[in-house]
């Protein structure tokens, strides 16, 4: 695929995290993150930039008007009474500007107060920096060695085996349940 060429590049859509590229409104490529190894090292936090690993940002003081994330953990706390129609997203205020472009915008969203500890227990990057023991020594790698692939596959081989695997025990474990319920009906 040329660079040149690609105009949208999605890490979402509505079937889940699946890496997809496109050009000129065609699919080019599409992947889901469990097969795709640059978005399965993105999920093992092992392609981030080095400042990743030593941000002052993970915490759940911020500096900018809002923050936006992933609503991780939502509802093991407090019940959680609304349907989410697929993922939730998380919003912080973090100052009277961010306030004023939250409510401009609340007709267009569905907000819900929730507890800031409930947040903060569901995402670990609102109380420490993105973590991998192997990253120093995997971007080593990628820069003395030719091969991105295979220094992909190397180092991923054990992380795609388990994800690969992951949806098996899952539908393993569905048979399992349906017979257990099924003996003691």
């Amino acid at each position: 695929i040329s660079r040149e060429k690609i105009d949208l590049v999605r890490f979402r859509d509505s079937e889940g995290y699946n890496l997809t590229i496109f050009s000129e409104g065609k699919k080019l490529y599409r992947k889901s993150h469990l097969r795709d190894l640059y978005y399965l090292a993105f999920f093992d936090n092992l392609s981030f930039r080095s400042s990743c690993y030593k941000c002052r940002y993970a915490t759940e003081k911020r500096c900018g008007d809002i923050t936006l994330g992933d609503f991780w953990g939502l509802g093991k706390k407090r019940e959680f009474n609304h349907d989410p129609k697929g993922n939730v997203s998380l919003v912080f205020v973090n100052s009277q500007k961010g306030n004023e472009l939250i409510d401009s915008a609340s007709s267009q969203l569905e907000l819900v107060l929730r507890d800031l500890s409930e947040a903060v227990a569901g995402n670990r990057n609102l109380r420490l920096p993105s973590a991998n023991i192997k990253s120093n020594k995997f971007r080593y790698d990628l820069q003395n060695r030719n091969s991105t692939i295979s220094i992909l596959r190397r180092y991923l081989f054990k992380r795609k085996i388990k994800a690969l695997l992951i949806p098996i025990i899952e539908v393993l474990q569905k048979i399992k349940d349906v017979i257990l319920r099924n003996n003691y009906a």
